[in-house]
């Protein structure tokens, strides 16, 4: 059984202290608030950071993106759980739309 700090190891050549699940949960809390609140336009990283009450900077360094952070937000809650993924694939669909 892995020692309890193990969780909160960081990957080889990162550097910084290491991360607390327990912060990933109030960030990814705090954007599901903002979500359910006004739709993606209303979540932030700033907005998601100051509610969570963690700097930006700890925002930006577990996810690059907002839409990064929404999707990590809407998969822990479940809404993620029926969806299948589409691709598109080349040419028909750029071929079609440009013909009138």
């Amino acid at each position: 059984m892995p020692e309890p700090s193990a969780q909160l190891r960081r990957p080889l050549g990162v550097s910084g202290p290491p991360r607390d699940p327990a912060r990933d949960a109030q960030i990814l809390r705090a954007a599901t608030e903002l979500l359910t609140e006004g739709g993606y336009p209303a979540l932030t990283m700033d907005k998601a950071a100051t509610r969570a009450g963690v700097g930006k900077a700890t925002v930006y360094r577990r996810w690059k993106s907002r839409a990064e952070l929404a999707a990590e937000a809407l998969d822990q809650v479940g809404l993620t759980d029926d969806l299948v993924p589409v691709t598109i694939g080349p040419g028909d669909f750029a071929r079609n739309s440009l013909r009138r």
